[in-house]
């Protein structure tokens, strides 16, 4: 009895299966974390969900994450020149207050 033991507890088993049985609910379920993922961005990424979500097939996940990661670095600096952009219309604006010419403003 001991030597059955023994040798159960000491091979290795691995089960490999052939067939698609696995696969499928494996594809339904990173389907599922990708759209749940792409569900919770905020709307600046919403041409990538979009891009994303028409490929046929979908990517794996870690695509997913790098076409995000790469769609958030284009943005950044996008901010970045519209704040300075909008800095340049308020010195503009601000200029276009102030009075021209000699006139002191004595009639």
């Amino acid at each position: 009895m001991r030597g059955i033991a023994f040798t159960l507890t000491s091979s290795k088993f691995s089960l490999q299966c052939k067939c698609d049985v696995v696969k499928v609910p494996k594809t339904y379920r990173v389907e599922d974390q990708i759209i749940q993922f792409l569900t919770g961005l905020n709307e600046q990424f919403s041409v990538v969900k979009t891009q994303i979500l028409l490929m046929d097939p979908l990517p794996s996940l870690n695509k997913v994450f790098s076409l995000v990661i790469q769609e958030e670095r284009n943005n950044a600096f996008v901010p970045a020149m519209s704040t300075l952009e909008d800095s340049h219309v308020s010195v503009n604006a601000f200029d276009a207050r102030k009075p021209q010419g000699r006139c002191n403003g004595k009639g």
